[in-house]
């Protein structure tokens, strides 16, 4: 439930009663207001057991609203299999094939991980009593009397639905009657008043192959309810009943009572209809798992709810960001109860619940919401930010208009922070601004408040927040009140709006302005961290290129995982996160941490010598990967291929080797990136080995206690001048020898940015996202650097673009960027704790 002011036009609410849970206030801060926490939580498990995908798969997001994506294949693209079992849906206990079998497997250990259900956990099953509360106030015990006394499918005589076969029929043989059951319960409580364009429509789908995103995969629900209204839009590849994952309110699926997996099996089964595809992609490709797809086709949604339907029974399945529920199975045909709240009557109310008409409802945020046009496809749209006016000590609604050109991203995953980028014009001036959604644990500092110390402090190389909104939504709200499960963790929707810069990083368009970028991100970090924020989550996607009128050469994003380190906090809490970033970004002790976790040890802790180890590895995957601007690689040289994927520990010790070598020998090097980047890398890799020895040697010294370890590895990473001066000059030697050098010929060339190549990369982060970037992504125009000092040298032709030299008089470039002290870390961090 949303505390928002009046959204964009909605349906007015029929007879469906309202979400369970109450509607929270939000709360006041020292200078805004904010959600009031609504239960004490020792345990912030943020990104681990809240359900994102382990880190081989994850994907984070760009703030220029692309997502990057992890590695898949043109061939894996083709070789994705299709439904072609019409007599049971994705998932079901059919005998498959040798092959499919042990895939089958590990997708449905991911899928239970992702959603708190993976080893003896179990789907979390509500009391018959709150089952019994929802939608019951959808209509009345008489009412729905009324209906089955008057409707031609159910007989009072007999107390069954007539037309469902309960002699042990075949799954195929429940299609046809659930749908007609369905359909009829929808239309007889039709409300007499229905906006323009608004309409729900039960359909019977398994014959139907609903396009996935990716343009290739399908899936068929067994029955699925056709919708049209502000958030439905009619998809481009539609079937012959106009449906596709666009237009779909909510899914039924019918199952035999023989056939029936329980609870956990349904849950994976449904969640396919709820979420994305490609995370699993090299494991999709050989089974015949189908994927969730109405989160990404509708980016509005907060939750999807779906009911099993056997002969004899249904069962009501709910997912969000904080996992999955369900409700006790329910006998569909039994009018017994006396109050008129179980069996059939319940039934029927699930069925108006999962239909109504207004969209809040069926689990749509309301504050975004489009035009539909006359071919049911939306031409534009708007989102709603309910900012904090601190003159007025007011709430006040701003309006901003989607960027129709760019598709919104939706992170896949389906229960975590679901990241939602929404690229849009600032009302008034027409700027264009990225409007992030993210579900936080309620426990931790919201990124606004990151966002508000980073701009105060005036870092530059931090993107300007322009606006935001604490509370949007909670997951609570969409649970009875008092629910109580292990592993869920309220989380709550934030809302920030930033001013939109350059795109990622991976589209460098010379080795100058990339070393521009990465440096002036580096600073920022450092900065970030004098003012006590600690970012990470460093890797590429949370870099991108700044402009020639931007004020930096890059910035860095995505401060949602960052911790306040500053007061009474200190490193010693901080978790080596296995899933904090990308793998193949994370540092030794990250990866090893985990390790060490499994036997019952304590790695040192996270902290910025981390994140600063994670620069070299994208920097070095960046330097690895790219022939020359904009024409990279197939596959990347060695050992760096399987950073993405394997134990942790064995890709540590693939990195600390990788680093031990790099700073001895720089000959792999690509030759087109010159001796300025090798030496760059080379002293960059020194430093990072240095870093990993000395934690190392303080880890395994066992005449140190436990204490004398950590206030050791304590006293190292305090060191934060050395390290951050060491790395910073040594990408301005770099930088100077680069303008010294001038743009090489392949510098000073248009590259058109292919949509079909990059699926040909096996380690492109940014996948089948290229196709679509707007046009004016595809061709840059202007190859310049993005600094303010150019200079065109006599002699030269006009497009021959050559920066000036550096300024290098005065104090160190970090030394002037930053005067960090020794003192900014103190007593008291837990990365478990309540401010996570």
């Amino acid at each position: 439930m949303q505390d928002t002011t009046e959204p964009p036009a909605s349906p007015p609410q029929p007879r469906v009663a309202a979400l369970e849970g109450p509607r929270t206030p939000a709360r006041v801060t020292e200078k805004k207001i904010s959600l009031q926490k609504s239960h004490g939580i020792d345990s912030d498990e943020d990104d681990t057991s809240q359900g994102e995908l382990p880190t081989t798969f994850e994907d984070q997001v760009s703030e220029t609203g692309m997502p990057e994506w992890p590695p898949l294949t043109l061939d894996d693209r083709q070789s994705e299999l299709t439904e072609t079992n019409t007599e049971s849906t994705p998932l079901s206990n059919a005998p498959r094939n040798s092959r499919t079998q042990g895939a089958n497997k590990e997708q449905r250990k991911l899928m239970d991980d992702e959603l708190n259900i993976a080893d003896d956990r179990k789907v979390k099953i509500l009391s018959m009593e709150e089952a019994k509360n929802m939608y019951h106030d959808v209509a009345t015990g008489k009412e729905i009397d009324q209906y089955l006394t008057k409707s031609k499918l159910y007989s009072r005589a007999k107390k069954c639905w007539t037309k469902v076969p309960r002699d042990e029929p075949k799954e195929g043989d429940l299609y046809q009657p659930l749908t007609d059951i369905t359909s009829d319960i929808v239309d007889h409580f039709k409300p007499d008043s229905i906006p323009d364009g608004v309409s729900r429509q039960v359909v019977l789908s398994k014959a139907a192959n609903l396009l996935h995103d990716n343009g290739t995969s399908t899936t068929s629900p067994d029955i699925c309810v056709k919708a049209a209204g502000p958030s439905f839009e009619t998809p481009k590849s539609a079937t012959k009943h106009g449906l596709g994952y666009t237009n779909i309110a909510a899914v039924f699926d019918a199952k035999t009572e023989q056939g029936y997996g329980g609870p956990k099996q349904s849950a994976r089964q449904l969640g396919v209809y709820a979420k994305y595809d490609h995370l699993l992609s090299k494991i999709l490709a050989e089974t015949e798992m189908r994927f969730r797809q109405l989160f990404i086709h509708q980016p509005n949604r907060n939750f999807v709810r779906a009911i099993i339907i056997t002969e004899e029974h249904a069962q009501l399945f709910h997912f969000d960001r904080g996992g999955v529920y369900a409700t006790p199975s329910i006998k569909i045909h039994d009018t017994s109860d006396p109050e008129k709240r179980d069996g059939a009557y319940m039934f029927v109310r699930w069925v108006l619940g999962l239909t109504s008409y207004n969209e809040e409802e069926i689990g749509l945020d309301t504050s975004i919401q489009w035009k539909i046009d006359s071919r049911g496809r939306k031409s534009s749209g708007t989102v709603t930010v309910n900012q904090y006016d601190a003159g007025k000590e007011a709430f006040i609604p701003v309006v901003y208009d989607l960027n129709m050109e760019e598709p919104p991203f939706v992170r896949p995953s389906l229960a975590g922070r679901g990241t939602t980028i929404w690229p849009a014009k600032e009302p008034g001036t027409g700027a264009h601004v990225l409007i992030k959604d993210s579900w936080r644990t309620d426990t931790r500092t919201p990124e606004s408040q990151h966002m508000e110390a980073a701009n105060d402090a005036k870092i530059t190389g931090i993107p300007e927040m322009v606006g935001f909104q604490d509370y949007c939504a909670q997951t609570k709200d969409y649970r009875p009140p008092n629910f109580n499960e292990d592993a869920f963790f309220n989380r709550v929707k934030l809302r920030i709006v930033i001013k939109k810069h350059g795109l990622s990083i991976w589209y460098f368009r010379s080795r100058l302005q990339l070393l521009q970028a990465l440096v002036a991100v580096i600073i920022a970090h450092a900065e970030l961290f004098k003012n006590g924020i600690l970012h990470r989550d460093i890797s590429m996607q949370n870099i991108i290129l700044g402009s020639p009128t931007s004020g930096s050469a890059g910035y860095l994003i995505d401060l949602d995982m960052a911790l306040d380190i500053s007061v009474d906090r200190t490193l010693t809490g901080v978790s080596k996160d296995k899933r904090t970033g990308l793998m193949i970004y994370q540092s030794y002790w990250t990866l090893e941490g985990m390790n060490l976790r499994k036997k019952g040890l304590v790695p040192p802790p996270h902290d910025y010598l981390d994140d600063l180890e994670c620069f070299l590895y994208i920097t070095c995957h960046i330097v690895f990967a790219f022939e020359r601007p904009g024409v990279w690689v197939e596959e990347l040289p060695g050992d760096m291929m399987e950073w993405t994927e394997g134990k942790p520990s064995k890709v540590a010790s693939m990195k600390r080797s990788f680093c031990e070598d790099l700073a001895m020998d720089t000959n792999d090097i690509p030759s087109w990136w010159g001796p300025h980047c090798a030496t760059l890398l080379e002293e960059y890799a020194k430093v990072v080995f240095d870093i990993q020895r000395k934690k190392n040697a303080i880890f395994k010294n066992s005449r140190l206690t436990a204490a004398a370890k950590r206030d050791a590895q304590l006293a190292f990473a305090k060191a934060t001048t050395q390290h951050y001066e060491l790395v910073v000059n040594a990408f301005h030697k770099a930088i100077a020898g680069l303008e010294e050098e001038g743009l090489a010929k392949e510098e000073r060339v248009l590259y058109q940015l292919s949509p079909n190549a990059a699926a040909k990369c096996l380690h492109f982060p940014l996948s089948s996202i290229v196709m679509k970037l707007p046009f004016e992504y595809r061709l840059p125009l202007d190859l310049s650097p993005p600094t303010s000092m150019k200079r065109r040298s006599q002699g030269h032709e006009e497009d021959d673009i050559i920066p000036c030299k550096r300024n290098r008089q005065g104090p160190s470039p970090l030394s002037a960027a930053m005067d960090v002290t020794n003192d900014t870390t103190v007593a008291g961090d837990d990365d478990s704790g309540s401010d996570m």
